[in-house]
């Protein structure tokens, strides 16, 4: 009873504190992360793939309410069918698709939409805006995180990879995120622009089945997002719930296997 109850008690703790519960950074070293490096380098960012990762793991959009994202570079092992796209953060089953790796080029872009009159949020093909657009997610939502999913079954036995550690299997990192610099960059035909407002997500999507993945490469997708800032939303009461849950039942397993 004693595990259950301090369980719960840093579980509330860390609820209390918004986003403390933040993922642990660094992830990784410069050899495992050799190939983020080269992009950052092939671009022109001075970002170093170790010591410039971030904790920040939600985000919300700035200025006028929009956000644009960059499809940057697939390095390692070629997933022919990875998605990527935000998440509510109060809800991550809403999620926002933004791009197939199957369908996409350094330098493509996408304007993420943020639309509260329209009650929605959707992704809008920013080289064709007169495409028709695909309404995503028919509920509005402000704060995000991102979330991957490789879609050829075979590569997806840990299902959604998430920005937020806590909600992947074995609460271990998919995802690294860093900021830009201000550093002149070019990203395929996008051309030559400052990333002073930008930030970079790099995922690792290898079929772990569950074992820590913090040895990957978080080469699988990087995408630059710009106009956005960290969220420092703490998820909604019935998350919580959920997850305090779950670490009774943790506890409630381990003291039956230190029992028996």
């Amino acid at each position: 009873m004693l595990r259950v109850q301090v369980a719960l008690a840093a579980l509330a703790l860390a609820f209390i504190a918004g986003n403390s519960y933040a993922s642990l950074r660094p992830v990784g070293d410069a050899v495992t992360l050799s190939e983020v490096q080269g992009v950052f380098d092939g671009i022109g960012s001075t970002i170093d793939a170790v010591l410039d990762q971030t904790t920040e793991d939600a985000f919300l959009p700035t200025g006028a309410g929009n956000s644009v994202a960059s499809y940057v570079a697939t390095v390692s092992f070629g997933w022919p069918n990875m998605e990527f796209g935000i998440y509510n953060l109060l809800d991550p089953s809403q999620k926002v698709k933004v791009f197939d790796s199957s369908a996409v080029a350094a330098g493509d872009s996408v304007v993420i939409a943020f639309d509260e009159g329209l009650n929605l949020v959707a992704s809008v093909n920013f080289a064709n805006p007169l495409a028709p657009v695909t309404i995503d997610s028919t509920s509005y939502f402000l704060d995000f995180g991102f979330y991957a999913i490789t879609t050829d079954g075979e590569f997806s036995p840990d299902g959604y990879l998430y920005s937020q550690d806590f909600l992947n299997v074995g609460n271990y990192a998919r995802m690294l995120t860093y900021q830009g610099k201000g550093d002149l960059v070019t990203i395929g035909d996008a051309g030559t622009y400052p990333d002073d407002h930008h930030w970079y997500v790099a995922v690792e999507g290898g079929a772990y089945y569950g074992s820590d993945p913090t040895g990957g490469d978080f080469s699988d997708m990087i995408v630059q997002l710009e106009s956005i800032t960290p969220s420092d939303v703490i998820p909604e009461p019935g998350s919580a719930l959920l997850l305090a849950s779950a670490a009774v039942g943790m506890a409630a397993v381990r003291r039956r296997l230190l029992i028996g």
